[in-house]
């Protein structure tokens, strides 16, 4: 799955030329796909040559202004600048995750050069784009609150510079709140979707395929742990997994730590894991982490906690006997869900 697909406007989402004073319309059919990645929780945006306040107002005629996040239009920016732009204010990890369309192939070929990694296709292929991409078998209510996620997220980096710096006291600002809960139903379908598309920046133990966490779900479901994480500006949803192993007396395996991208750098992966820290007082808390190219951040919380490290390898194995309890960002409220 991608994550977001950023349209030209000018022949691609819509038919003819603003600056050539053409009146402009977008095709039932591309209105349609407009609307159904849009239900879906599909991200979109715009990379366009044309004056932006121009954009916004054909936006706003079309009564489409609340499908797209951040567009980007000038006419002195390169397109492949426009994505990269798109790309950091959404907090997108990998350029791999977009897709660019736009019917001019020099556009297409100048962001496949520069954004390394961007699917650019051209407006004739946008269908099978989609059915390709941009589809699964099922949609959550998780899936389709994604949009007004990112939406508030572009609101919450807009308040922080406000603050001139002071990162912790925006933070401290914002009312953060996070609810450790055990995901049952639906829940558990956001939780194998989340643990399959972040594992790039978790620390990861062992299978954790859909197949082996519904069997985990079956056999022994106090041992998934989720969060849903929420502040002034809005939800975040389902943003944190964590698969537990506490069969062996004494000893509490953190076989999986999952913390969505869009909560790094919020003290949420300090929280979640310190909270399952504080539920094992007694006992030796066990961890472990397998270097990527993203997932740096999931090392320094364990290090964070002053844990013994010993590696095997391209392996890391944590451990710490958890005699006291440790203190907790205090921006972010914790609850335990039925507590």
């Amino acid at each position: 799955m991608k994550k977001v697909l950023i349209w030209d406007c000018d022949e691609t989402l819509w038919a003819g030329t603003v600056v050539d004073g053409d009146e402009v319309f977008i095709t039932p059919k591309t209105y349609s796909a407009l609307r159904e990645l849009h239900a879906r929780g599909v991200v979109q945006s715009i990379a366009s040559r044309n004056h932006l306040d121009d954009v916004r107002n054909k936006l706003s005629k079309f009564e489409i202004s609340d499908v797209f996040l951040i567009p980007q239009a000038d006419f002195q920016r390169p397109k492949s600048q426009m994505v990269q732009k798109i790309k950091e204010e959404l907090g997108i990890a990998r350029y791999e995750d977009i897709v660019f369309v736009d019917d001019q192939e020099f556009n297409r070929v100048e962001v496949e050069r520069n954004c390394q990694g961007v699917l650019c296709i051209s407006p004739d292929m946008v269908s099978d784009s989609i059915d390709q991409h941009f589809s699964k078998e099922s949609y959550t209510d998780d899936d389709r609150r994604r949009v007004q996620r990112y939406r508030s997220e572009i609101e919450r980096k807009k308040g922080a510079t406000s603050y001139e710096g002071d990162y912790i006291g925006f933070l401290s600002s914002c009312g953060m709140e996070m609810e450790i809960f055990n995901p049952c139903g639906e829940e558990m379908v956001r939780f194998v979707d989340l643990v399959s598309r972040a594992n790039r920046m978790s620390a990861i133990d062992g299978d954790m395929s859909a197949k082996s966490l519904w069997e985990t779900y079956h056999r022994s479901p106090k041992s998934l742990l989720a969060i849903n994480v929420k502040d002034n500006f809005g939800g975040y949803g389902t943003c944190g997994a964590a698969v537990l192993h506490t069969d062996t007396p004494g000893d509490c395996f953190v076989r999986a730590l999952v913390i969505s991208c869009r909560m790094q750098g919020k003290g949420i992966g300090s929280a979640f894991l310190g909270s399952i820290i504080n539920q094992s007082i007694g006992n030796t808390v066990h961890g472990v982490w397998v270097e990527t190219k993203y997932n740096q951040g999931m090392r320094n919380l364990y290090l964070w906690y002053k844990f013994d490290e010993s590696r095997l390898g391209k392996k890391v194995h944590f451990s710490k006997k958890i005699e006291v309890l440790e203190d907790l960002p205090p921006w972010v409220g914790t609850s335990r869900r039925g507590e």
